[in-house]
C-alpha cells in the first residue's frame, strides 16, 4: 500500500507542476499532456475536475468498483457446488470440459479455476524452479 501512496504524490507533485507552468503560458496543454503521459484533452479535462474538485478530483474514479464483466456469484457458487459433490476426483481443465459439455456453463477456464482456488478446493499449481526463470538467456550469453 505504501507503493501506491509514494506514486500518487508523485503524480500529485507532477501535476501540480505542469499546471503550473501551463498556467504562466510555458507549456501547452499539449505539452503538459505529454510530461504526464496524457493528452492535452485529458490534462484539460482534469484541471476543469482539480478546480471543482481539488485533489480528489485527480483520482482514477474506476479504482475500487466491482468490474461489469465479473461473474454472477451464483453462477461460481453453482460450479463450486457441482465440483465438490460430483466431480471433486477430476482435475480442473477435465471439470471445465464436463461443465461446457453437460451443465450449459459458459465461462472461461481461468474462471472456474480461480473461483475453486478462492474457494479452496483446489490448489493452485506450485511455483517453477528458478532455473525454469532464467529460460534461454544463459544459453544466447554463452
Amino acid at each position: 500500500m505504501r507503493g501506491h501512496q509514494v506514486l500518487w504524490e508523485a503524480h500529485v507533485r507532477r501535476f501540480l507542476d505542469a499546471l503550473d507552468r501551463h498556467k504562466q503560458g510555458r507549456l501547452t496543454a499539449e505539452e503538459a499532456g505529454e510530461l504526464l503521459g496524457l493528452s492535452g484533452r485529458h490534462f484539460r479535462r482534469q484541471c476543469v475536475r482539480y478546480e471543482a474538485e481539488g485533489l480528489d478530483g485527480l483520482r482514477d474514479k474506476r479504482l475500487g468498483r466491482v468490474s461489469n464483466r465479473r461473474a454472477p456469484e451464483r453462477e461460481l457458487d453453482r460450479i463450486r457446488r457441482l465440483y465438490r459433490d460430483e466431480y471433486a476426483d477430476f482435475t480442473v481443465k477435465h471439470f471445465h470440459e464436463e461443465l461446457r459439455r453437460h451443465h450449459n456453463y459458459a465461462l472461461g477456464y481461468t474462471v472456474t479455476r480461480l473461483a475453486l482456488q478462492e474457494s479452496g478446493d483446489v490448489k493452485p499449481a506450485p511455483g517453477r524452479g528458478i532455473h525454469r526463470r532464467s529460460g534461454c538467456a544463459a544459453l544466447w550469453l554463452a
